[in-house]
This record gives structure tokens, sequence and C-alpha cells, in this order.
């Protein structure tokens, strides 16, 4: 008996007797009808079911792990990692000029060439991996039992394949990207994603389109950066035009994540371009 629903075949229900030939009865043949209609919303109902729990941990543009479930791994991942004296590595991939690309060509395609780096991050993944979109055009890869170097290949690969990506639109896109491990950079997992994520803010600074591993030098590039933000701050009170290398050229704000309990949402001074 097919099993159907909705006019889609699940799958087949199939019965015998095994203890002797017999002709099934119309009352027999009506209970097994009302058995496999049963079975077709049972099995639509867990489907459903997965599907819905798959959404609440999925990206829907990129199809990688959302920022909720990226938060929930991280801190998984560094708790096995301290327990078991392991490494673990953290790459945050940046989008360049997303704005650009938004007023110049419009959102699909910006929403094209941040599909794309999803595509590649899963491509470029191991299954113990962790590759999530944690907001807008910024990306995270967890690396469980990775070594910085190993860490910093990585990211250089996935930086020159991003520049081999195709978008109608720009033709070509890039990613400045940054890299910071555990136990090298940071003892705890909000140090580690701040110092991850000031490497991405110097590699930004530095011209993007490149990979930046956190060092001790990092903490100068975030002071220039916030005296830089203050001026800009200032100038807007007084009603003065930002300086002309602030327009669309920002850059987000470097933040470490609260523990997921005391998740809060994190404002940028500027958008990431």
């Amino acid at each position: 008996v097919p099993l159907i629903m909705r006019e889609r075949v699940l799958g087949c229900l199939f019965l015998q007797d095994c203890t002797e030939p017999r002709d099934w009865s119309i009352d027999d043949i009506s209970t097994i009808g009302s058995l496999a209609d049963n079975l077709s919303v049972a099995i639509e109902n867990a489907e459903l079911h997965q599907e819905i729990a798959r959404q609440a941990v999925t990206d829907g543009l990129t199809g990688v792990a959302n920022r909720r479930s990226f938060n929930e791994s991280f801190s998984r991942e560094f708790e096995r990692a301290r327990r078991y004296n392991e490494p673990l590595s953290l790459v945050i991939i940046d989008l360049d000029f997303l704005k650009k690309i938004n007023d110049t060509y419009g959102h699909k395609a910006g929403d094209d060439a941040i599909a794309s780096i999803g595509k590649l991050l899963k491509q470029s993944s191991r299954v113990s991996d962790v590759a999530a979109r944690y907001g807008g055009e910024e990306f995270c890869l967890l690396l469980p039992n990775t070594e910085l170097d190993m860490a910093e290949q990585l990211a250089e690969r996935i930086r020159r394949k991003i520049n081999e990506v195709h978008v109608e639109g720009p033709g070509t896109i890039s990613a400045s990207i940054g890299v910071a491990s555990y136990p090298s950079h940071a003892d705890d997992p909000d140090l580690l994603f701040q110092k991850a994520d000031t490497a991405l803010y110097a590699a930004k600074q530095s011209g993007r389109n490149r990979v930046h591993v956190a060092n001790k030098d990092d903490s100068t590039h975030l002071t220039h950066f916030t005296d830089k933000m203050s001026d800009i701050i200032e100038s807007g009170a007084h009603g003065n035009d930002a300086p002309a290398d602030t327009k669309g050229n920002g850059h987000s704000e470097p933040k470490a994540p609260l523990p997921p309990e005391k998740k809060t949402s994190t404002k940028k001074l500027v958008d990431t371009h």
C-alpha cells in the first residue's frame, strides 16, 4: 500500500501473512488503508519537526549554522579543548565592500556574494568544524583540535577561493580574515573571539583581502580605531561631515560574544563595507 501525503509518495507499506496463503477481505484492506493513512501523517509530522529543528540552528540564506548555534558550539568546543588540553582555532571572515556592492548592483548581488561564501565554507570544512554566519557579512569558522599554523593555512586557502568566486554584478569579491587560537592567544572564549575579531579589523586596516593572525600589536590597531571613531562621533555631534575616508569604508567594531544565556545584540559604530 503506498504511503501518500499531499500527492507525495513517502514510502510503501507491505504486509504478508507468513503462516498460510490468504485472500485479504474488504475489512482487512480497509484497516490496512487506515493504517497507511496514519503512517503517512506520522512520517510527515516527523519530517516537519526535523525541518523546524534544522531551521532553528541554520542561517536561511547560506545554509551554514546561525549565530545562536555557533555560540552554543563555541562554548561547548572551548570547554572540550580546555578539558583535554587540545588546540582550538577561530577564523572570522568578513566580506569586503558589501555596502558598495548593495548600492551599486542591488541587494540580490549582495545576498549572492554572502551565499557564495557560505557555500564555500561548507565545502572547505571538516565534519568536526563549525561554519556559521555570525551576522550580516561576517562568518565564523571554528576549528577544533587545530593548531594556529594549520588554521592560518586554511584561512589563506579560503581567502584565495573567495577571490575565485564569480558574482553577477561585481564579478569578483574579496574578504578580510582574522585568526586566533587557544591557548596561543587566549585562555577563555570571550577573549579568543575578541582576539580573532581584532585581527580581522587589522586585516581591514592593512588593505583588506588578506589574512591577519592575532598578535600583541593588534591592541595598537584597536586603540587607533577607537580614537578615530571618537573623532568621527564628535565631528558628527558638531554637524560636520565625517572624514572622507569613512564614507563607504567603515569597519566592524571588534566584539567578544557574551555567554549564550546573556547574549545581547552587538552594536556597530559604523557598517562594515
